[in-house]
């Protein structure tokens, strides 16, 4: 390692704080394998334009992809992202080389209340389809309104009365180390977006920056990571799908969480399975394809499970 020791990487991100803070979780993995790095804050259309709703932006991972070029062109070595904003499908010249141990990828609602005693007409805000629905579906007494901006303006937006609650993930919270009355929404009503809680570091596949991230990245995680994504690039799921997608390592198993939600009702479909390999999760693909109602507003792309 002492050749590495003396390399620095330099890695690219956006210039928020909770960016930031994953980004630092990375660098601090880096420099306790000996690899020095530096940062370089980049910017995207999605973090320009904040009066659009992310699920009504055209094209998927409105973070991710601008960011990425500059792994391409040779601007930077490598990115970090929130591995949920990752696309199923990116530059055939790019790899997801490392990821941090996952934090917790549940959702939270800030509120004064939980969701359950919210009163009539209460306006929870989100900038999530999947939430939208999985919150109108948990109460009807609610409202929601879409909220943008990074954690700490979402915050101050409720604290002025705007809302009278916001949902985030939990690991946001976290890393930023902010500490505000929140309610934990269940897991299986609220199943999180696909790789929620999970940072990940993209480079050019099979370059010698990949091999150095594959060495501090976490296998558990990656393992999850691959087979939530393979549900998404298998029914070519996109931000504007109100799906919910979880795999989670139980002792000596893996356990798959799916729900999709319907965009014209109450409805939602349910399904949990053990997986031990990706066959198994070829099947959860045609098992969600045989009981995907016709009449939940939207179609599942992709190809079937089936080889």
């Amino acid at each position: 390692m002492d050749k590495d020791s003396e390399l620095s990487i330099t890695l690219g991100t956006r210039s928020s704080d909770l960016a930031m803070s994953q980004t630092g979780i990375v660098r601090k993995k880096l420099h306790s394998s000996g690899i020095n790095s530096t940062v370089l804050k980049l910017r995207s259309r999605g973090d320009a334009d904040l009066n659009i709703p992310l699920y009504k932006m055209k094209g998927n991972g409105v973070f991710v992809d601008e960011l990425n070029s500059k792994v391409l062109d040779g601007t930077v070595d490598a990115v970090v992202h929130s591995a949920k904003d990752v696309p199923s499908v990116i530059d055939s010249g790019l790899e997801i080389s490392a990821v941090m141990e996952r934090a917790s990828p549940e959702d939270v609602l800030i509120s004064a209340v939980p969701l359950h005693r919210m009163p009539e007409g209460a306006i929870i805000g989100t900038s999530s389809i999947r939430r939208i629905r999985s919150l109108e579906c948990s109460n009807r007494n609610i409202r929601t309104a879409d909220i943008r901006g990074n954690v700490d303006s979402r915050i101050r937006k409720l604290k002025t009365g705007e809302y009278d609650g916001i949902v985030l993930a939990r690991a946001g919270l976290e890393r930023l180390g902010i500490n505000e009355n929140s309610y934990p929404l269940p897991l299986d009503e609220f199943v999180p977006a696909p790789n929620q809680g999970i940072i990940c570091v993209i480079s050019l596949k099979n370059s010698n920056i990949s091999r150095l991230m594959k060495t501090i990245s976490h296998e558990q995680t990656m393992e999850e990571m691959r087979f939530e994504r393979m549900i998404v690039e298998s029914l070519d799921l996109g931000c504007s799908v109100p799906a919910g997608i979880l795999c989670r390592k139980e002792i000596d198993r893996y356990v798959l969480t799916v729900r999709f939600y319907s965009l014209n009702d109450r409805r939602s479909i349910f399904l949990k399975n053990e997986v031990k390999g990706y066959e198994d999760v070829e099947a959860v693909v045609d098992n969600i394809r045989s009981m995907f109602p016709s009449d939940f507003g939207y179609q599942l792309g992709g190809r079937s499970g089936k080889k």
